[in-house]
């Protein structure tokens, strides 16, 4: 739309606004339409379209979540405007048809006559440092789903359907009660635990185990882990193998990642390395000792993972001879796969999960 007036708003912050204009096409930033409960609109003249905007600080994959649900059944397509988005809460919006932009220059919106990607603002030239108002810096988010508090996300995960006490999940999760509180209450405040009773009796409930898997797949960063190649010779069924082998010689352990998946869903692509979990006590040496296995640089068929301590093989189960770590640790580990583990990871998700 060329020389367009833009229409008084009362409901989009300066900086939003700011960001609405650097996108290409000139679209005319308005006001949320007639009875909407949106915070404004932008209507791209040349391609023949209105977006409903809805105005964010901050996009997780919570939010993003709560976002989807109260646009399903609208009418119109949508548009979240924000400060700052996650990686996650992006790809949420983007598969549910609800366009992005923020600060940062992350963008998508995908509509007839219209087509907006990641980097495009900045390659245009029409975003630059001077564009747009300095991003807001991300609130510290306290605690974080990681380490000891993912514990506890993870014991939601695996159970949505439990009514947690705090001494309850301090139990299952082996953290501190105060730990529990912390992250029951984060979990409350955004709405993805459902509080019931008062005091030593209140319970709490998953109201969202989607947005909850989502967000502490996020936030479950672990930059301290060992990952060690090794070469054991197997025939067969691979995890069964080095599991044995592990648990012959008492070393605590879980496959992990697609190796695990594959053993609960039928995948295509054939698992090439098993990814196992092993104790912080043991050196790699010692444990591919005890695998009947060599370390090597190339040419791996295992790959050996240890943390700052042994909290992720909390919830590993033994199925069919096989230690194999929790469900939600297979899922993010096949997640984080390079080897087209995202797809596998979807479909184990879809299957085992089901949310």
């Amino acid at each position: 739309m060329k020389n367009a007036t833009s229409v008084k708003n009362e409901g989009l912050a300066a900086w939003a606004v700011t960001l609405l204009r650097a996108l290409p096409g000139a679209p005319v930033v308005g006001e949320a339409l007639p009875g909407s409960p949106d915070d404004g609109s932008l209507r791209f003249a040349d391609a023949g379209l209105i977006l409903r905007v809805e105005q964010k600080a901050h996009v997780d994959p919570v939010i993003a979540h709560s976002i989807e649900a109260r646009n399903a059944g609208r009418s119109g397509p949508l548009l979240v405007v924000a400060r700052t988005t996650t990686s996650i809460a992006r790809e949420i919006l983007e598969s549910h048809g609800i366009g992005y932009v923020d600060a940062a220059g992350n963008a998508a919106i995908d509509l007839p006559g219209l087509h907006v990607r990641t980097g495009s603002l900045v390659r245009s030239g029409s975003f630059t440092a001077s564009a747009v108002i300095a991003p807001a810096k991300d609130q510290p988010v306290s605690p974080r789903l990681a380490a000891k508090a993912g514990l506890i996300a993870q014991a939601l995960i695996l159970e949505p359907e439990r009514a947690w006490t705090l001494d309850a999940m301090a139990e299952r999760a082996g953290v501190s009660t105060a730990l529990a509180h912390r992250v029951f209450s984060r979990l409350e405040r955004a709405t993805v635990l459902a509080a019931n009773g008062r005091g030593p009796r209140k319970t709490r409930r998953v109201a969202s185990p989607g947005a909850l898997l989502d967000l502490w797949a996020e936030e479950a960063i672990e930059p301290k882990e060992r990952r060690t190649p090794a070469y054991a010779l197997i025939r067969g069924d691979g995890a069964q193998a080095v599991s044995q082998r592990l648990a012959e010689r008492d070393l605590l352990h879980a496959v992990t990642g697609v190796a695990a998946a594959s053993r609960r869903v039928a995948f295509l692509t054939s698992v090439v390395v098993t990814e196992v979990r092993v104790t912080a006590s043991r050196t790699p040496a010692e444990v591919a000792a005890a695998a009947d296995a060599r370390l090597v640089e190339e040419g791996a068929n295992l790959v050996f993972v240890q943390g700052v301590d042994d909290a992720e093989l909390r919830f590993r189960r033994e199925v069919e001879g096989v230690w194999l770590a929790a469900e939600t640790r297979v899922y993010l580990d096949a997640l984080r796969d390079p080897r087209r583990g995202a797809e596998q990871a979807r479909e184990y998700r879809n299957q085992v999960f089901g949310f």
